[in-house]
């Protein structure tokens, strides 16, 4: 699969771990931008980045998407982020703080980091 074509204006909401991780689009994204987009879905970010931007537009963090990553140490999240999937952050101890706004998080989204009122 070298190739996929998203809609511009995605809803996408998630897509399952590991469909397209296998994928020579897959690794052209992360060779390219330093992370994966598909639409306006955020699903993974190059293990070695320590700095994520999360492009703005994009609406929503896949499951799973920063699970117990401790390599980074920022993160910026635009203000487009309304959907945060379960686990997205799961393990990482240096977020202390989750999105403030219209955001709808999934229960286990900040599960065992330094958010202290989950």
């Amino acid at each position: 699969l070298e190739t996929i074509v998203f809609a511009e204006n995605s809803q996408l909401e998630h897509i399952a771990d590991g469909v397209l991780t296998n994928t020579v689009w897959y690794s052209k994204q992360i060779m390219q931008h330093g992370y994966v987009l598909a639409g306006n879905l955020f699903l993974e970010k190059d293990a070695f980045a320590e700095e994520v931007y999360i492009p703005e537009g994009t609406t929503a963090i896949n499951a799973g998407a920063f699970y117990e990553d401790r390599s980074f140490t920022s993160i910026t999240i635009p203000a487009s982020v309304k959907k945060i999937g379960n686990n997205a952050f799961n393990g990482c101890k240096l977020i202390t703080e989750k999105p403030r706004g219209n955001v709808e998080i999934d229960e286990t989204a900040f599960a065992n980091t330094g958010v202290r009122n989950k």
